[in-house]
């Protein structure tokens, strides 16, 4: 089960503020320089933490005075050259490698640890810098700009985001400029992908990339909602009335990873220089997308173009077609059965100049709940799980709500629900 926390910060940036309280909670921990246990060509043991992240483990070993590594390949086995057999169990860190001769000194090994969606990886953490030109100015000195790294469900993946913050006082513009790679250079900058992308103006008024998906937040209390398992993370924020949500990360892909090797998506409900009060369509939810010149406030890279391509670069008059929200505005208004279900659907992303009948993935613990009576932070049961209500920013209507899987079932919820589809994925 992944992991699931809820709370309020009181600032918007700073130790205490909401980014590094998220961050102090889905980070994993890491070891370096961990001796193993054994002698000659037999090592074997239990490191010292667990459980241990899929793909996070690093063996450092010598032969011959020349250093290796063996690393895990996030389904329990440990490769290398001279290592004939390596294993480790994730959950509780028991390991054995039998080596093809004996190392020239004691193997150690560097890891991270945390439970599932408490393992992530912090790639860059800094004060925010801005983009314009040599030398790189502080522009906020106690907001951050970072980017974190996971390893997927299979734990032989990379899922690589970020998120910036920035603010602009006089126009009350507090938000999380938003980012996603397939790779990351330690020496490079946040949005050093822009050549990936071309969406990446930057305002110094505003200190933000404003052609990224932005979280409008404020300077403020908020209540927060944190979602993170190995290849996502949704946080869900109430600004004022509103309920801001934020998706960072892999969906559900139709197909293996051979014939789609990045299903990411970043998706906020702002772009541009638009804030958490805006009541037109440029404030909307990641589960229906708008396009405000070339922002959009979704991205996804696109299978089609190669890995580096971004949907909210080609150029469309919309961004993706993202079902079945874009469906149900004119459907009628929908109440629920005598016995308390509701219609709660995935959410599937597809190409909107796409001639065929191609669907990229859904999101994954993210549905479309639809129905009269809803409202945000109510609980609903489905099939043994829980799923909590939110709102799409300021909109109440009867289409307007997602549902967030967040744990086991509780017998307080105020109804049941019922899926009318259901996805199976590799």
């Amino acid at each position: 089960m992944s992991y699931y926390n809820t709370g309020t910060v009181t600032a918007f940036a700073g130790a205490s503020g909401l980014l590094q309280t998220i961050l102090g909670q889905i980070l994993g921990t890491e070891v370096t320089g961990e001796n193993l246990s054994g002698t000659g060509a037999a090592w074997s043991g239990t490191l010292a933490n667990s459980p241990v992240g899929l793909g996070r483990l690093i063996i450092n070993y010598a032969f011959s005075s020349t250093n290796y590594e063996g690393v895990d390949d996030g389904s329990g086995n440990i490769t290398g050259t001279n290592i004939s057999s390596g294993s480790i169990t994730y959950s509780t860190g028991a390991y054995s490698i039998t080596f093809t001769g004996t190392p020239d000194a004691t193997p150690t090994a560097d890891y991270i640890y945390g439970n599932e969606g408490q393992d992530w990886r912090q790639e860059l953490n800094r004060n925010t810098r801005d983009n314009q030109g040599a030398g790189y100015t502080e522009v906020c000195s106690p907001c951050k700009e970072v980017v974190i790294s996971n390893t997927g469900l299979s734990g032989q993946e990379a899922v690589i985001v970020g998120i910036r913050e920035c603010y602009y006082v006089s126009a009350n513009f507090y938000v999380w400029d938003l980012n996603g790679y397939t790779t990351f250079n330690d020496s490079g900058e946040w949005d050093q992908n822009s050549a990936w992308h071309n969406m990446d103006a930057y305002s110094a008024t505003y200190n933000s990339f404003t052609e990224h998906p932005h979280l409008p937040l404020v300077d403020d209390t908020m209540s927060y909602w944190v979602y993170s398992n190995q290849q996502r993370i949704v946080v869900v924020v109430k600004v004022s009335s509103n309920y801001e949500i934020m998706y960072l990360g892999f969906g559900r892909r139709f197909g293996n990873p051979g014939d789609y090797p990045f299903p990411l998506l970043i998706g906020g409900t702002t772009t541009s220089t638009y804030l958490y009060s805006e009541t037109s369509y440029y404030h909307l939810w990641p589960l229906g997308s708008y396009r405000q010149n070339n922002s959009l406030n979704v991205w996804i890279i696109d299978p089609g173009t190669g890995i580096c391509a971004w949907e909210g670069s080609f150029g469309q008059n919309n961004g993706p077609i993202i079902l079945p929200y874009d469906a149900w505005s004119n459907q009628g208004a929908l109440a629920p059965t005598e016995n308390g279900e509701r219609l709660m659907t995935p959410v599937y992303y597809t190409p909107y100049d796409d001639t065929g009948s191609v669907v990229w993935f859904d999101l994954d613990g993210v549905y479309h709940i639809a129905g009269t009576g809803i409202q945000s932070e109510d609980h609903v049961n489905y099939a043994g799980d829980r799923y909590r209500i939110f709102q799409n920013c300021h909109r109440t209507t009867y289409y307007d709500y997602c549902a967030v899987l967040e744990g086991a079932a509780v017998s307080t919820t105020t109804s049941t629900t019922t899926t009318s589809t259901t996805t199976t994925t590799t």
